[in-house]
C-alpha cells in the first residue's frame, strides 16, 4: 500500500474508532409530536431543553410555529396570517421566527417572549415589505433579514440584513444580504452577494465590532459559493459551501481565521453543517459515496456518530433525515420519519 493508501486507511480507521466510543454513550429518542396535524419539524434547541420548531394543523392546510417545553408542545400561533414558523430560541425561551399577516402576502418577524408573540417590524414604508428573524442571542438581541417585495427578484435590489434591538428594527452593513446568527458576544454572521459574471452566489461573512470578513469557499473554480448557518460564543462558525455548477457541497467549519473542509475530513461525499455549540460539537448530514439517502451526524471530541445507527433510533424504527440543532449539553433535534410520518425529535444522550 503506498502512503497515500495509508494515511486514508488511518484516517478511516480513526473514524471508525471514535464512531464506536460516541456510540457507547446511551440516547433516548423522543417524538415531539404535532400541533394536531400530520407532520413536525424541529429547528433549535437551547441549554434548558426547550425545542422549537413548526408543526402542521389539523387538516394539514397550515403550519404554526411550536415550543416543546416541560414535556408538551404549545402553539406559539401568528401575527394574524395562517401560518408561522419559529427559527431560533435562547436560555431564556425567547423564541423568534416568521409568521405571515392577515390578507396580505407579506410576513413579519417574530419575538415570542412571556407568553406573548410581538412582530419585529419591517424598516421600508410604502411599499409590500417583509421580515424574517433567523436568531437570537441570550442578550435579546435579534437578527434576520428584511426584503421589498415591489421590486424585481434580483436579490441585490430585494433582500438586505436587519437587527431588531430594545424594540428597534435597523439594517445592518449594507453589503449584508442576510444574516442568519449572532452570538452573545454580538459577532453576526451572513452572506453577501458576490459577483463574478454568473447567476447570483453567497458569500459567507462575519460582522464583528463593525468589521465585515469573508470567510471564503472551500472550492476555488467558478460557481462557488457559502453561507454560514451556526455561530457560537468562541466566534466558531459552521455552513455548508457549494457549487451549482459542478455538484460540490460540503459542510465547514471556520476556526481562526481559516475555513476547514469538516464533510471531506468525515468521509462524505457531500454533506451541509447545521448548528455548532459552545464545546465546538456540530451536526449536520452528508451522503457516502455509492450510497443512498443523507444520513444526519454530529461530530464532536468523541468522534463522528451518524444518527441513524444508534441503537435508541433503529429499536423506536425512525429513520432520521436531519440534524438542525444541538445544546451545550448534547442535545439534538431534527426531523426525521416514524411509521412514514415526518416527526420532530429530541435525541438526549446519558453518561
Amino acid at each position: 500500500m503506498n502512503m497515500h493508501g495509508i494515511k486514508h486507511a488511518a484516517i478511516g480507521m480513526s473514524l471508525v474508532m471514535a464512531s464506536a466510543a460516541a456510540q457507547a454513550v446511551e440516547w433516548t429518542i423522543t417524538d415531539l409530536g404535532t400541533l394536531g396535524g400530520s407532520s413536525s419539524q424541529a429547528t433549535a434547541i437551547n441549554n434548558r431543553g426547550q425545542v422549537v420548531g413548526t408543526s402542521s394543523l389539523a387538516g394539514d392546510i397550515s403550519s404554526h410555529a411550536f415550543i416543546y417545553t416541560n414535556g408538551g408542545l404549545y402553539d406559539l400561533g401568528t401575527l394574524g396570517g395562517a401560518s408561522s414558523s419559529a427559527a431560533a430560541i435562547n436560555t431564556q425561551g425567547q423564541v423568534v421566527g416568521t409568521s405571515g399577516l392577515n390578507g396580505t402576502v407579506e410576513s413579519r418577524g417574530f419575538i415570542y417572549s412571556a407568553g406573548k408573540l410581538q412582530s419585529i417590524g419591517a424598516l421600508i414604508s410604502g411599499v409590500r415589505s417583509s421580515s424574517e428573524a433567523r436568531a437570537i442571542n441570550n442578550r435579546a438581541q435579534v437578527v434576520g433579514i428584511g426584503s421589498n417585495l415591489d421590486v424585481p427578484q434580483a436579490p441585490r435590489e430585494r433582500l438586505y440584513a436587519v437587527a431588531y434591538d430594545r424594540g428597534a428594527l435597523r439594517p445592518l452593513n449594507n453589503d449584508m444580504l442576510a444574516a442568519t446568527g449572532i452570538n452573545d458576544r454580538g459577532q453576526i454572521i451572513g452572506y453577501k452577494q458576490v459577483f463574478d459574471g454568473l447567476p447570483f452566489r453567497a458569500r459567507a461573512i462575519l460582522l464583528d465590532n463593525g468589521k465585515l470578513t469573508e470567510l471564503g469557499t472551500l472550492d476555488a473554480v467558478p460557481g462557488r459559493a457559502s453561507i454560514p448557518a451556526g455561530i457560537n460564543n468562541a466566534g466558531e462558525i459552521v455552513g455548508t459551501s457549494s457549487n451549482l455548477l459542478t455538484g460540490f457541497s460540503q459542510a465547514f467549519t471556520y476556526r481562526n481565521g481559516k475555513m476547514a473542509n469538516l464533510g471531506a475530513q468525515l468521509g462524505y461525499a457531500t454533506s451541509e453543517g447545521k448548528a455548532i455549540n459552545n464545546f465546538g460539537d456540530v451536526v449536520g448530514a452528508g451522503t457516502r459515496p455509492g450510497k443512498e439517502g443523507s444520513q444526519p451526524f454530529v461530530y464532536s471530541k468523541s468522534g463522528l456518530t451518524e444518527l441513524n445507527t444508534l441503537p435508541a433510533v433503529l429499536s423506536a424504527g425512525w429513520v432520521l433525515s436531519e440534524a438542525t440543532g444541538i445544546n451545550d449539553v448534547g442535545q439534538i433535534v431534527g426531523s426525521g420519519y416514524k411509521n412514514g410520518q415526518q416527526r420532530a425529535y429530541l435525541l438526549t444522550p446519558s453518561r
